[in-house]
């Protein structure tokens, strides 16, 4: 950790604090403890009160991530092994949660690595704690690892790999004329649901590679800024970082991803977007859509049900004066879960993009061609975005 000089008294001040604060935070993803030092520092220096002040008002981040940061900067074992861990720093977090054997053992059988993802670290810590499934196996031993790598796998890789029964894990089914299998649900969320049912890479890749082509956009957004305002684990935030220049991310729960604690609804952010892009939670999605309308510069898409549009509420709301400039329908069906993704699932649920691109004109609705899915899901989608939780289709 650095020690301040005596000269160093000017820079000792909340203003100049932020600013070398916030020049760390965009040098790289590498600098986490170097950001968790200066504010480690700023508060050992800063009058009392001014601390929470500045990371509350000045910095580019959340409070919450701000004492994370300090966390990850105390913890030893983290700077020990620095080319062990993984670039996420809202997973490096959970690893500090850790007990010395559990870090041991987990950097020992290589479940600490870069590549790691957050859902792997959180599945470690339960192993002290008693399930529904009996009691665990003591922690740092190699039997609670073995433990811990099945359940990673079962997660990451798929229940079937594990030896489980195909007949145990399917929901309830519909069968298709055709003989395939659809889920059907409504997507009704109680009202203090965080509704979180992440949308397949794929398509959101089908928003710039077909819809945008439309629209005469193609190439536009990599000069540009976008927000996601409901990123969840970064299903769409992820693939929206292929095509901008910058990808602002934030959430009001805690996923592991972006910044979270930040309400949509209730943030005014003093840094300008050309474009909002997200999934919005189903029982705020209209309040979403008028915000991003008010605050994009260029343009807002919203990925939603296809029966999104037949509201009288929604018509009188933002239809009747706000129609969108493209009505962007999935001739294929774009399965989504709640809690997790599934690169295989299915659905009998219709989706689409709309889209309100700023001076134009509505124009006549648009077919997403069938085959994305197989198109546009890339070789690392399921390690990276693959099941989390257990959920249901939407």
């Amino acid at each position: 950790m650095k020690t301040l000089l005596p000269g160093d008294a000017v820079l000792q001040t909340e203003e100049a604090w932020a600013l070398r604060i916030n020049a760390r935070w965009r040098k790289s993803i590498e600098s986490y403890f170097e950001t968790g030092d200066l504010l480690i520092d700023a508060k050992n220096t800063l009058p009392h009160g001014e601390f929470e002040s500045m990371i509350a008002t000045r910095l580019l981040f959340h409070p919450s991530t701000a004492r994370r940061l300090m966390i990850i900067a105390r913890d030893q074992r983290l700077r020990a092994h620095v080319h062990d861990l993984p670039s996420s720093w809202g997973t490096i977090y959970e690893l500090t949660k850790l007990s010395d054997d559990e870090f041991s053992s987990a950097i020992a059988q290589q479940v600490i690595r870069p590549d790691m993802l957050r859902g792997e670290a959180e599945l470690i810590r339960p192993l002290t704690h008693k399930s529904s499934d009996g009691p665990r196996e003591r922690e740092g031993t190699p039997a609670a690892l073995e433990a811990a790598t099945h359940r990673i796998r079962r997660t990451y890789i798929g229940p079937l790999a594990c030896g489980e029964s195909p007949a145990s894990l399917l929901p309830s089914e519909t069968h298709m004329p055709s003989g395939g299998l659809a889920i059907a649900h409504n997507r009704v969320e109680p009202g203090n649901s965080l509704d979180f049912f992440p949308t397949p890479p794929w398509a959101t890749r089908a928003l710039f590679e077909h819809v945008f082509v439309h629209l005469g956009r193609k190439g536009h957004c990599q000069y540009q800024r976008a927000w996601e305002p409901a990123c969840g684990k970064g299903h769409m935030a992820e693939p929206l970082t292929e095509y901008f220049r910058e990808v602002h991310a934030t959430d009001i729960a805690d996923y592991g991803y972006g910044i979270y604690g930040v309400d949509f609804l209730d943030e005014h952010p003093e840094m300008g977007f050309d474009w909002i892009i997200t999934n919005p939670p189903f029982n705020t999605s209209a309040d979403f859509v008028l915000k991003a309308l008010d605050r994009a510069g260029t343009g807002v898409a919203m990925f939603v049900r296809l029966a999104w549009l037949e509201s009288a509420d929604r018509y009188e709301r933002i239809f009747r004066d706000h129609p969108p400039t493209c009505v962007a329908i999935f001739a294929e069906r774009v399965p989504l879960h709640k809690g997790r993704w599934e690169s295989e699932g299915s659905t009998m649920t219709a989706y689409i993009w709309l889209v309100w691109l700023k001076g134009a004109a509505p124009r006549a609705p648009f077919w997403i061609p069938p085959g994305c899915r197989e198109r546009l899901t890339k070789a690392d989608d399921v390690k990276r975005f693959g099941m989390s939780v257990e959920g249901e289709a939407a």
